[in-house]
């Protein structure tokens, strides 16, 4: 028989997933440095290598942060979609959205960087796929 969680299994999971979505973060910080940089790292030849690599390496990160974010943060808002309906959504997804359109738009001013729309779609794919996953694994909000 499964036993409910006690509070303390539930603050040592949230600290954990805490943790590992701040490692992850500064991961991406450090990805995303070494790109506007124009510093190669490993990861460059196996996206190189697969068509489109670049696109799944995208989506495969923030969807990757996304779900981690959203199993440290555990916050929804209600996002209106139409008149008197709402949709619930992620708050952690809804911040790397946002940071994620920031980011891809800074590219523009960046002399290493392309901006590049797909990129920017593949980033709003991963970041839906990261928060359906945490949807379907987690327990109704």
């Amino acid at each position: 028989m499964v036993r409910p969680l006690e509070p303390s299994d539930q603050r040592s999971r949230l600290r954990l997933s805490a943790v590992a979505a701040v490692l992850f973060a500064l991961f991406l910080a450090l990805v995303i440095y070494a790109a506007n940089r124009g510093i190669r790292h490993p990861g460059h030849v196996l996206v190189e290598a697969l068509p489109y690599g670049d696109k799944f390496g995208h989506a495969g990160l923030w969807g990757a942060m996304t779900f981690v974010a959203n199993l440290a943060v555990r916050r929804w808002v209600s996002v209106p979609v139409a008149r008197g309906r709402h949709l619930r959504v992620p708050l952690a997804a809804l911040v790397l959205g946002v940071f994620v359109t920031f980011e891809e738009a800074s590219q523009f001013f960046i002399e290493n960087r392309t901006l590049d729309a797909l990129d920017l779609v593949a980033n709003f794919v991963g970041i839906a796929v990261g928060s359906l996953v945490f949807r379907l694994l987690s327990p109704s909000p």
